[in-house]
């Protein structure tokens, strides 16, 4: 009798310990739980047409801006594709900036959806050789400005096709994580967009 209460009893805490063990882990590895109820997706394609983009250091900030080596430049850029001068400065160690602001057009071209605000800062290629890079931080205004989306990127020089992060937002995209595929043809920029919003609500 006494053995098989002692099995009893036994079985009944390997039972216990077999539970709290698969509770443990569960929580350990998996963490919370999320469903389809607690995120919203969004998509959306726009195009930038280039009209409004200035390279500094240029007239239209500073007037004429001195270089390292004692001249001078003044220059208006209308392209963030203006490849030579932009090597140029950088080989002379001139920090460079490119401040744009520009619509955005529907993925044809034919509707205005929105406008765009960005400053991309020109950095040397690695070991000053191969590529440059141009490391953005970009918004999308929608809505009258209520609703916003924050991109940052390295854009690489030499590729057509760059991803960026999306980081954040305001309005219907607060809170906004995913990317965004920019692809480059002349002074146009088409932003293919994919990220998530939590529902705070939720």
């Amino acid at each position: 009798m006494k053995m098989k209460m002692k099995l009893k009893l036994e079985l009944v805490m390997l039972v216990a310990l077999s539970l709290l063990t698969t509770a443990l882990v569960s929580a350990k590895c998996c963490g919370p739980k999320y469903n389809d109820n607690d995120w919203t997706h969004h998509e959306y394609t726009v195009l930038e047409i280039e009209i409004t983009d200035v390279l500094t250091p240029s007239p239209d900030f500073y007037g004429t801006a001195p270089l390292q080596n004692g001249t001078s430049i003044s220059c208006l850029v209308d392209s963030r594709g203006a490849f030579l001068l932009l090597r140029l400065l950088t080989i002379i160690s001139l920090v460079v900036a490119d401040a744009f602001s520009n619509l955005l057009y529907n993925e044809n071209g034919t509707e205005v959806v929105g406008h765009n605000t960005g400053l991309c800062t020109l950095t040397p290629a690695v070991n000053n050789t191969g590529s440059l890079y141009d490391v953005c931080t970009i918004v999308h205004y929608f809505n009258n400005e209520a609703d916003q989306v924050v991109l940052v990127g390295g854009l690489n020089f030499d590729a057509a096709v760059s991803p960026m992060a999306v980081v954040g937002g305001i309005g219907a995209y607060k809170g906004a994580s995913g990317s965004c595929i920019t692809t480059e043809s002349g002074n146009q920029f088409l932003y293919e967009c994919d990220f998530w919003t939590p529902n705070y609500q939720n």
